[in-house]
C-alpha cells in the first residue's frame, strides 16, 4: 500500500496529465480518501513540527498570542491541529461538492466520485510542500 502511494505521489509531481487521465477511469472514492487522508497526516504532523520551531527560535513573533491565551502555546498548537486534522477530512468533501456544481456549471459529466479524486490528488503537492516556512 506505502509503495503504491508513493508511486501516485511521484506520478502527480512528474506526470500529472496522463497520472490524471487513468484516475479518471476509477468510479471509487475510498482509495483518493485514504490517500488524502495520509498526505494530509503528513502536512499535519510537519506543520506541527515547524510551529514548535517557531515557538522556540521566534518567541517574540509568538508572544503577542501567547499573552492573550492562559495556555502554554504547544498545547493550543497541539490542539488546533488535532482538530483541524479531522476538520481537514471532512471539508475535502464539502469542498469537493462545491467543486462538482462548478464543473456541471460548465456542462461537466463526470461524478462526484470524479471530482473528489481530483480534489484529493491535486491537494497532493500542498499538502507535501504547504508546510515548510
Amino acid at each position: 500500500m506505502i509503495q503504491a502511494i508513493l508511486h501516485k505521489i511521484k506520478l502527480v509531481f512528474t506526470r500529472p496529465k496522463d497520472f490524471f487521465k487513468a484516475e479518471s477511469k476509477n468510479k471509487d472514492i475510498l482509495e483518493p480518501f485514504i490517500y488524502f487522508t495520509l498526505i494530509q497526516a503528513v502536512y499535519t504532523i510537519f506543520s506541527y513540527i515547524v510551529f514548535i520551531f517557531m515557538i522556540k527560535f521566534h518567541p517574540d513573533y509568538m508572544r503577542e498570542m501567547m499573552d492573550k491565551i492562559n495556555m502554554p502555546m504547544e498545547n493550543l498548537a497541539l490542539m488546533f491541529y488535532l482538530l483541524g486534522f479531522p476538520l481537514s477530512l471532512i471539508i475535502s468533501f464539502a469542498a469537493s461538492g462545491i467543486l462538482h456544481l462548478w464543473y456541471k456549471l460548465f456542462g461537466a459529466k463526470g461524478k462526484y466520485s470524479n471530482t473528489y479524486s481530483i480534489f484529493a490528488y491535486s491537494s497532493t503537492p500542498n499538502s507535501l510542500l504547504g508546510w515548510v516556512p
